[in-house]
């Protein structure tokens, strides 16, 4: 047995890897994507092959998406698979359940911020003239017909949630195909499948917020769940002597303004956690862990900007939560 690090994000995994366990690496939904699972090379192929073909659904940045043929038909009915379907469904679900702390409309600002590409800070105007169009309830669905529309004006960007359907989508297929063992980490979005291959708990170290990329100020023991982490750190640029991150506030248009540091999301459904760290890292602390508290099956744990950590009831006993010494958090 031998150890595996990888650190993408936020998230540290650490993992005993034997004989039959395969690892694979591509560039895949705007990110560097890792599959550590136990079976043959052909399911991390095929792995592959299937989050190749979700970025090439769900990108904005792509012309020849899905999701961009319902930006550029903004205001008529357009037909899409149905897993685009679905996942434009779950995003509306999302920001109605988080009262629009996750807005997949954020698009028509999250474009100008640019964060990924060439980012710079919009004009204010530009703001203001975008807020306009961010409104999640805007969005109609045929589910007959399979069609998404948007209102005029209206740009969908899918970047808080798609690596979450794409977790769950790797995780139900690998579980199809036999799978016991492995670890799905999309861009620190990570999905832990079963065990170790010799039977112990996968265990995931959670980024130190204030630290260097190889910091962690704690770790977690898990089973088949999801751990998704969102904070300022993540992306983030300077301008002008100012620090912009990349989680924007769809009440403002601006970076978002809490009182968290970091926000890690732990549950059995990653879709359902990459959209909800977002929206606990905006709502801030109180706020926050008053939502995961009203959803079942979800755990959460803050690190808050004046270094106390909060976290969900039964949180440190459920997954055997280990402090890192010599941080200066506490709970």
């Amino acid at each position: 047995m031998y150890l595996a690090a990888v650190l993408v994000l936020g998230l540290l995994i650490t993992a005993g890897c034997g004989p039959q366990t395969e690892t694979s690496q591509c560039f895949a939904m705007g990110t560097v994507c890792s599959q550590t699972v136990a079976g043959p090379e052909e399911w991390l192929a095929e792995g592959e092959q299937m989050l190749f073909a979700m970025d090439a659904r769900y990108s904005w940045r792509r012309t020849d998406s899905e999701i961009s043929r319902i930006n550029a038909h903004a205001g008529e009915f357009v037909e899409v698979s149905r897993e685009t379907f679905d996942l434009v469904a779950k995003a509306r679900e999302m920001a109605e359940r988080t009262g629009g702390a996750f807005d997949p409309t954020i698009g028509v600002l999250s474009k100008e911020w640019n964060f990924v590409e060439d980012p710079k800070v919009p004009s204010a105007q530009v703001i203001e003239n975008g807020l306009a169009y961010i409104d999640y309830r805007q969005i109609e669905l045929d589910a007959a017909g399979c069609r998404v529309k948007i209102a005029p004006g209206q740009f969908l960007d899918l970047g808080g949630i798609a690596k979450g359907a794409a977790a769950d989508a790797l995780a139900a297929y690998y579980r199809a195909q036999g799978a016991e063992s492995g670890i799905l980490n999309l861009g620190g979005n990570v999905y832990v499948l079963g065990t170790q291959p010799d039977g112990t708990l996968y265990r995931v170290g959670m980024r130190d917020p204030e630290g260097s990329a190889n910091d962690v100020y704690g770790s977690i023991a898990v089973r088949d769940k999801a751990v998704v982490v969102s904070g300022a750190y993540e992306r983030n640029f300077t301008e002008n002597g100012e620090t912009y991150h990349h989680i924007l506030d769809a009440e403002t248009g601006w970076p978002a303004e809490s009182d968290l540091l970091s926000a890690c999301i732990v549950a059995d459904d990653a879709t359902l956690a990459d959209a909800l760290s977002t929206a606990v890292f905006v709502l801030g602390s109180e706020k926050g862990m008053a939502l995961v508290r009203e959803m079942e099956g979800v755990d959460a744990i803050l690190i808050r900007k004046d270094n106390t950590i909060l976290a969900s009831d039964g949180f440190v006993e459920k997954y055997a939560l280990q402090l890192t010494k010599g941080k200066p958090y506490t709970l």
